[in-house]
């Protein structure tokens, strides 16, 4: 069927519901002028037009000296030059043409519309112009007598069907400028001022990724044509641009509107060089049938893919009917099934050059707009109160009854078995949509088929979710049909199943449902979370870490013995397929082998969940095949035929709860404990993607796909733009030097995007922001990088160690080494066993440290003071009281930055005796009643704390009790040098874990003056665990401390109470 026909197809759609069509030719005027979205109308005023063109120029040339003023006349051939620009019309025969079908072309009619609204209106209202063309001047002055001339409404509709027809079929403005309509070249090209006004429209409506192309364009015609003015067009591009760059960082930023990544501002046609997120999204997702992707499925199939499987095409076949109705014995109709479950019929030749005749004469002159009367419902009666809705349906209808016993109404009785002689008979309604009309995908009516929408039920079956695509040249026809379900109980075959599907017959033979794909909304029944033999999982709790990996532990054999017990199965001849169809199957299990196993040591197949918990490098990877394959498989036993899949699901929906895992902030976490590590002990991106942590090989490898994920996260959530532009070029790398496996593949384009993205957000803040923040460099990066630019922010603080203001950079040194405490102060540092601070210490003292004797900062370290029990009870509060773990702020902008789990201990006979421990080392009067009076916390791989003062303020001191040595595989942190140690910023104070011991300091001057020379923070756990309680007295507690007649001066720690 040629593009360029005018069509009308009628559809129907009982409310059971039934959808049918028939196509006719037809060719429909209107009194009523609706130029953008009648092509009727459209093409009256193009032969109007044209008709005018030809006497206007045939004026012109049989007419010497016909003017002398040179306004007049610069107007006249600017109207004439874009009419023959847009028309086609290059030699003198051109000029016996009747029609230019400029009404079937986006481009032309958009300067169609556009030149009769902005230049002929102008031309004809000129003075001279009625009088050397009067009879012209009559002509068009009666043409558009009683009607209006083209609004700038229609013109702005005109933009958006081209923008429309643009997104939905992935054109390029540099297509439609140059006159290409998808792989069709037509006469109408875009200047300068044309490209202009399609960016400024799609600017407006945030289409930000089609305002940044036609800018682009509108600015390389502009160099060439010199009608647009450039200046302007820059200003324009660079605020698009500014606002896209923004704007893809936040929430909105996964939205068809942007860029891959961030365009570049001092780079022209930058835009050319990357992908656009629409076609991502639509790679990503155009196999997932979840409704919440229809869009996607929509472009998809309106620019030709067909995403029914082999299986589902192996249903469908034609047939000529002849038993469905008696008259049909004679002349039988030609049907086709288009789809299976639900059935999709497409009938042939089925109505009659008569019926075309009458309701040709009949709807003609009724032709309005076309509205929606309930997005939610999606049905569309005769009744209103109908609503407009400028891009849901772009199209123009009237109604149309027609005779009870007409011939359409026979025809559509004897297909459908429908009763259409009931009081309560819908209209007909005819539809018309011009080049780059559209409905988008509803519930109502289809085209040129039959189908039921509703189940045996009632309920909508949303399977028979349909769309009209846009027109991308020539104009389409449909009519729809309504019919009340209700009136129809005498009439439809009876179903058994409350959510059958009616099926069509063939020949009156009802064939067996297809075992095909469902298409149902899956209806997910989580597992109860208050199952106890269910465990919540997260990442920042060292409990549910390990409860993850224990799991994952189960079911990897689980799902390895049944991948092979079904590929065993399969005959050598369908191998092949099976491998293809459960790739996905096959990609786990690999990637758990080159890393769990790994991790653990190939040689043992023992459950080793603890290995993987305590390896931030191992535990990302966990995670992210809980988001990439468990995910998916938990609900795919609704929508496969596959009984490995189903057999998958099944038993994760056994023993994995869901409703009560892993999150985005999961993933998160794990991928920012990676890069606190490599920030906060400078090591190697390199070395850390080989598996190295801190010189140890964890044979756990990042590929480059891991790399990338971790260095966008680090852009555009973390704003850590030196981080991630380190990762992001380590990613490039490997991909550049084809370091990639099956599972974990990304392409060298998508890295080089996000690189370029990075790049361009740390200029941008860079400026806006302080540029002695450790986020950046300490000069912009400029296109062609230069070796001084590359120099962290954080090196130059580095060389400036007595700068208390450079706060994280003094952090990380002194957790990486790099700063130490000075030789003078660990002179006066020394051990002791304290015997005297209680008598209960006097038969068995403790032995105690002085840690730091810095000038107003005096920290002890009491050892052996805690016992086993009651560092196991602590660290059950964590797991009985645990609830869902929300994040602290992990922005490295932040100066209070924290990754761990925590919870206040419920005051118990543990706590009791913890509180009792706490009065006897410090001699502080202790109340657990009151604001946070214990706290337990726990560290995961790559938990921190960074530097802080205590809260709340009123607090006077702490100590910390270490409940667990940071253990690194069989070693614990006392045996090496980093991780997990308490510091102390102004002293370069260092305090390595020790299980059982406890820290102790003052966070106040006598007089109550709040001490800024206690900063201190934890830093990141390297490998392994850590657990701590911390009590905190309140000042307003110690009444019997002595006070200082000196203002700030420090409380002292007693040494045998001296």
């Amino acid at each position: 069927m040629s593009r360029l026909s005018s069509i009308i197809g009628f559809h129907f759609s009982a409310i059971l519901r039934c959808s049918v069509l028939f196509f006719l030719f037809i060719d429909i005027t209107s009194q009523q002028r609706i130029y953008s979205r009648y092509s009727s109308d459209l093409q009256e005023l193009e032969r109007f037009e044209l008709r005018t063109v030809k006497e206007l120029t045939q004026t012109i040339l049989t007419t010497s000296d016909w003017t002398k003023d040179i306004g007049f006349k610069t107007l006249i051939e600017e109207y004439l030059r874009d009419y023959y620009e847009s028309s086609g019309m290059k030699n003198m025969e051109d000029t016996t043409k009747v029609e230019t079908y400029a009404f079937k072309n986006p481009i032309c009619a958009f300067r169609l519309l556009r030149r009769i609204k902005s230049l002929l209106k102008v031309l004809v209202s000129q003075e001279v112009f009625s009088r050397l063309f009067s009879k012209i001047s009559k002509q068009v002055n009666a043409f558009f007598l009683g009607v209006s001339w083209p609004s700038k409404k229609d013109v702005k509709r005109q933009i958006m069907a081209i923008l429309r027809l643009q997104q939905v079929y992935n054109l390029t403005a540099e297509q439609l400028a140059n006159g290409w309509i998808s792989s069709v070249l037509t006469n109408c090209t875009l200047n300068s001022i044309h490209c202009n006004e399609i960016a400024k429209a799609a600017d407006k409506t945030t289409q930000y990724d089609l305002a940044i192309e036609w800018w682009e364009q509108a600015k390389e015609k502009a160099l060439n044509d010199k009608k647009a003015n450039v200046e302007a067009i820059n200003s324009s591009l660079d605020a698009v641009i500014k606002i896209h760059n923004r704007e893809s960082d936040g929430g909105e930023g996964w939205h068809p509107r942007f860029f891959t990544r961030k365009i570049r501002r001092d780079i022209a046609g930058d835009s050319k060089m990357v992908g656009r997120k629409r076609n991502l999204l639509y790679e990503m997702y155009k196999l997932n049938r979840d409704p919440v992707y229809y869009s996607l499925h929509f472009w998809g199939l309106c620019s030709g893919e067909n995403f029914l499987t082999e299986k589902e095409i192996s249903y469908l076949f034609c047939w000529y009917e002849f038993k469905i109705h008696p008259s049909f014995t004679i002349g039988p109709m030609k049907m086709e099934f288009l789809a299976r479950n639900p059935d999709v019929v497409q009938i042939y030749d089925a109505i009659k050059d008569k019926d075309i005749n009458t309701i040709k004469l009949e709807v003609g002159a009724r032709m309005k707009e076309s509205a929606i009367a309930n997005r939610g419902t999606q049905k569309e009666t005769s009744s209103g109160p109908l609503q407009q809705d400028e891009n849901y349906r772009t199209s123009v209808h009237a109604l149309y009854k027609g005779p009870l016993d007409s011939p359409l109404r026979q025809k559509i009785e004897r297909l459908t078995g429908l009763n259409l002689k009931t009081t309560h008979d819908e209209f007909f309604q005819v539809a018309s949509y011009a080049t780059g009309g559209q409905y988008e995908p509803h519930m109502d009516v289809g085209s040129a088929v039959i189908w039921h929408n509703l189940l045996s039920d009632g309920t909508a079956d949303e399977a028979t979710w349909h769309g009209a695509c846009p027109v991308l040249l020539g104009e389409k026809w449909v009519m729809n049909k309504w019919v009340e379900s209700i009136h129809q109980i005498l009439t439809r075959k009876c179903q058994l199943n409350p959510k059958e599907r009616f099926r069509y017959p063939v020949n009156n033979v009802y064939l067996p449902i297809p075992n095909v794909l469902k298409r149902d909304r899956v209806v997910i029944k989580y597992l109860s979370p208050d199952d106890v033999n269910l465990r919540q999982y997260s990442y920042v709790s060292p409990i549910e870490l390990k409860a993850l990996a224990d799991l994952e532990w189960r079911l990897y054999p689980y799902i390895k013995k049944l991948y092979h017990k079904y590929r065993n199965r399969t005959r050598n001849i369908n191998t092949d397929e099976f491998d293809e169809k459960h790739k996905d199957v096959k990609d786990y299990l690999d990637n758990f082998e080159d890393t769990a196993l790994k991790a653990v040591g190939l040689d043992t197949m023992q459950e080793d969940g603890d290995k993987i918990a305590l390896n931030p490098l191992a535990a990302f990877k966990m995670i992210h095949r809980f988001f990439d394959y468990f995910k998916n498989w938990f609900n795919c036993q609704y929508h496969t035929d596959s009984k490995l899949l189903i057999g998958i699901s099944k038993h994760l929906r056994e023993v994995y709860n869901v409703s009560n895992s892993l999150t985005v902030e999961d993933i998160e976490a794990a991928m920012f404990a990676i890069i606190n590590i490599h920030f906060i002990y400078d090591l190697s991106v390199k070395d850390i993607s080989m598996g190295i942590l801190d010189g140890v090989d964890t044979k756990v490898k990042l590929s480059a796909k891991d790399c990338s994920l971790i260095g966008s996260y680090a852009s555009k959530k973390l704003k850590f733009h030196t981080i991630a532009i380190e990762w992001l070029e380590h990613a490039l790398h490997l991909t550049k030097n084809n370091s990639k496996t099956d599972y974990d593949y990304i392409t060298y384009e998508l890295v080089y995007d996000c690189w370029q993205t990075a790049q361009i957000s740390h200029n941008e803040d860079f400026f806006e922001n302080k540029r002695e923040d450790v986020n950046f460099f300490t000069k912009p990066i400029s296109p062609l990088p230069e070796l001084s630019q590359r120099v962290p922010q954080k090196l130059l603080q580095y060389k400036d160690p007595e700068n208390r203001n450079y706060t994280l950079s003094r952090f990380s040194g002194i957790c990486n080494g790099r700063f130490r405490q000075a030789n003078s102060e660990l002179s006066k540092l020394f051990c002791w066993y304290e015997g005297v601070i209680h008598p209960s210490y006097k038969i068995g003292p403790i032995k105690a440290e002085l840690l730091s004797n810095h000038e107003g900062v005096e920290v002890v370290q009491y050892y052996d003071v805690i016992d086993e029990a009651t560092m196991s009870s602590l660290k059950d509060h964590i797991q009985v009281n645990s609830q869902r773990h929300y994040y602290d702020d992990l922005s490295y902008s932040n100066s209070q930055q924290r990754q761990a789990k925590s919870i206040m201990a419920n005051e118990c006979e543990v706590t009791k005796n913890v509180v009792k421990l706490t009065q006897r080392l410090t001699g502080l009067k202790t109340r657990l009643q009151g604001e946070h009076p214990l706290m337990v916390s726990a560290f995961t791989p790559g938990g921190f704390s960074g530097e802080h003062l205590k809260k709340p303020p009123n607090t006077l001191a702490n100590i910390m009790f270490y409940l667990s040595d940071v253990k690194r595989g069989g070693e614990t942190l006392s045996d090496v040098k980093r991780g997990g140690e308490t510091v102390f910023l102004n002293s370069g104070t260092k305090i390595t874990p020790k299980k059982g011991s406890a820290v102790f300091w003052f966070n106040r001057f006598s007089c109550g003056t709040p001490n800024k020379l206690v900063l201190h923070g934890d830093c990141p756990v390297i490998l392994g665990n850590k657990w701590a309680a911390l009590w905190m007295a309140l000042y307003d507690q110690q009444h019997h401390l002595r006070c200082h007649l000196k203002p700030l001066t420090s409380h002292k720690i007693l040494v045998n109470d001296n």
